[in-house]
């Protein structure tokens, strides 16, 4: 299991390759932050830590969301580091992986987005952030 700060890192790897594979990067995002709801509760501190991998701000954002909506899950309280930031435009991040998306139904991913995410300005469905 990765922390918030390994999985930041590792994205940010990821986006700096020659062509980042960005279905591998929102898959392994959902899978990661998932483990995080089966944590044991001592150990979720330090999986929740601030990240300090410059990341583009939009990603930042996504990272910063899906903390919070994790955080929502366990019923926790987020941490103060998750409300700093939210992508500069409205972002579709399977529009970025190349997926091809209507308007309706980036529309209807938006009424399916949790609002910790949405809030960020990103779309991303729940139903896309269940590990797989």
């Amino acid at each position: 299991m990765i922390s918030a700060a390994n999985l930041a890192e590792w994205v940010r790897q990821e986006l700096d390759t020659s062509q980042p594979d960005i279905h591998l990067v929102l898959r392994a995002m959902a899978k990661e932050s998932g483990e995080w709801v089966k944590a044991e509760p001592e150990r979720i501190p330090a999986l929740l830590a601030e990240p300090d991998s410059p990341l583009p701000v939009k990603w930042r954002a996504l990272i910063e969301g899906l903390v919070a909506y994790r955080c929502n899950q366990m019923d926790r309280q987020r941490p103060v580091w998750t409300k700093a930031t939210k992508s500069p435009a409205p972002w579709v991040p399977y529009l970025d992986a190349g997926v091809p998306m209507s308007v309706s139904l980036t529309v209807f991913d938006a009424l399916e987005t949790p609002a910790a995410i949405l809030d960020k300005g990103i779309v991303i469905p729940a139903k896309a952030l269940k590990p797989v």
